[in-house]
């Protein structure tokens, strides 16, 4: 799907808002500093940050403005999509926003006690501060990295120009192969940031702040997802651009030729191991057509022999396959008692009423395998609620069995996390082909679901396992939906009866 020129310009007229006013917030910094007394130094320091900012908003904007023009479509950016676009330049005229109001708590410079009360002001302000640097460093990490693919693209683009020589389109290639490490380098920044920023927020979200959160998160599982196809499918051109180079000096040779370019394809596969999309089967250049860019739902998935097999519980209805005995021999007949017997015990269980409210019955479903596979491209919703009085965020995936949570978010909320014992279960988990990483405990929390606090409702308890790091601080999974059912179904009942 195209990015039609004028999504583009609105896109970028979007951006080139934010640095307007970026630049009238600076000039009024400035201003302030100068007039700042002791505190000037501070005050300037706090000036270039914002600047730089602003500079990185601009930068941004004439490269997108630029690209559109020279190449005429951007396959990156139009999976980045103009909503997005507007949704990045939203995030920066928050921010701006922010600072327009820490603006008001400059020192003005004035002696006696004014002067005393204002440099209070600007001390006692100064986590504020941090926090819109902490926030700003998290728009720049997500600038930066289109930045990068905007760069890459515009490599690649030279690289296939019929015009670039054989030795330059070795050195792309060598340049290509730059700008995927800094792509996995600049992936890790901004998991990293966002999982800085998500603990700064107060538990109590105002609506502009919850607006502002659910962009950002968005924004990231958008630009995460780009950078594991640029890493994970290799779409880096190096097998088109050595096919490119090679028409040059040998257009279309039969017999010798074409043997002689197949073994040169055979080197070149054996000098970059990531050339292959997992399968041995070289994959096509740029991204797959049957891709559109959505915003905020996240892309389609792609086959991958990499990703490991997701196991979901089969419906206890299902029976497996037995082989094949004799009717009348006696083993037979015990077998196929022994079977309709579990299969009755499987479905009374399953339609069975819920289990009382006791921490014992909160078991989560578990599957036959310890090795799981989350990818950001599932089906997937967003849920608000409050663990205990804390308001926060949750990421629901229904094809995905247990619940996660990452170890930052655990303490954050005030949770108590129980480290694996011998009888426990240690589940890894792939986030993406090169990330997987190792459960390290379990914890329990109570969610009440909703956008108002809970009163005198406890909620259910969800049993989740604790990981060092995670895409979102908070996942839920099948395990989760059985119990909010349960959940229901109880308080439905409760309900009824009081009636």
């Amino acid at each position: 799907m195209l990015m039609d020129p004028l999504s583009a310009s609105a896109s970028i007229a979007a951006l080139i808002g934010a640095v307007s006013e970026a630049a009238k917030i600076i000039r009024r910094l400035y201003r302030a500093a100068r007039n700042a007394g002791k505190l000037r130094d501070e005050v300037e320091f706090f000036a270039s940050q914002v600047q730089f900012f602003g500079s990185m908003i601009s930068h941004v904007s004439s490269a997108i403005d630029g690209h559109f023009e020279q190449y005429g479509r951007s396959e990156t950016l139009e999976r980045l999509g103009p909503k997005a676009l507007k949704h990045l330049a939203a995030q920066c005229m928050y921010i701006l926003g922010s600072i327009k109001r820490a603006k008001t708590q400059m020192p003005s410079g004035k002696t006696g006690i004014q002067g005393f009360i204002d440099r209070f002001k600007w001390l006692t302000n100064a986590p504020e501060r941090d926090k819109l640097c902490s926030r700003m460093e998290c728009i720049k990490s997500n600038l930066q990295f289109i930045l990068t693919v905007v760069h890459f693209e515009a490599l690649y683009h030279k690289a296939q120009s019929p015009n670039t020589s054989e030795q330059e389109v070795r050195k792309l290639k060598r340049q290509i192969k730059d700008q995927k490490g800094l792509i996995k380098a600049q992936m890790q920044a901004i998991q990293v940031l966002q999982h800085r920023h998500e603990t700064q927020f107060p538990e109590q979200l105002l609506p502009h702040e919850e607006t502002y959160v659910e962009q950002s998160f968005n924004m990231n599982e958008i630009l995460l997802d780009i950078g594991d196809d640029m890493i994970e499918h290799d779409i880096s051109p190096e097998s088109s651009l050595s096919d490119a180079s090679r028409d040059r000096t040998h257009p279309t040779g039969l017999g010798e030729d074409h043997a002689r370019d197949e073994d040169e394809d055979n080197d070149d596969n054996d000098d970059d191991d990531d050339d292959d999309d997992g399968d041995g089967n070289r994959l096509p250049n740029g991204y797959s057509s049957n891709k559109e860019p959505t915003m905020p739902q996240p892309l389609p998935d792609r086959d991958s022999t990499e990703s490991l097999p997701l196991q979901v519980p089969s419906s206890p209805q299902q029976v497996p396959p037995q082989p094949q005995a004799n009717p009348n021999s006696p083993s037979a007949s015990s077998a196929n008692s022994n079977l309709s017997l579990q299969t009755v015990k499987s479905i009374s269980s399953s339609t069975s009423d819920p289990p009382d409210d006791k921490e014992a019955h909160y078991e989560a479903v578990r599957s036959s395998s310890n090795q799981l596979a989350l990818s950001r491209r599932m089906e997937h919703r967003a849920e608000a609620g409050y663990v205990n009085q804390a308001r926060t965020t949750a990421k629901v995936y229904p094809q995905f069995p247990e619940n996660l949570i990452s170890h930052a978010h655990a303490v954050h909320l005030g949770l108590e996390i129980a480290p694996h014992d011998e009888d426990d279960q240690v589940r890894t988990i792939q986030t993406g082909r090169r990330s997987r990483q190792t459960t390290i405990g379990t914890t329990f929390l109570a969610w009440s679901p909703g956008i108002a606090a809970p009163a005198r409702a406890r909620g259910f308890k969800v049993l989740c396992l604790v990981c060092d790091h995670l895409p979102v601080p908070l996942i839920f999974g099948e395990s989760f939906l059985n119990r909010q059912r349960a959940y229901r179904v109880r308080i439905a009942n409760s309900g009824r009866a009081e009636r």
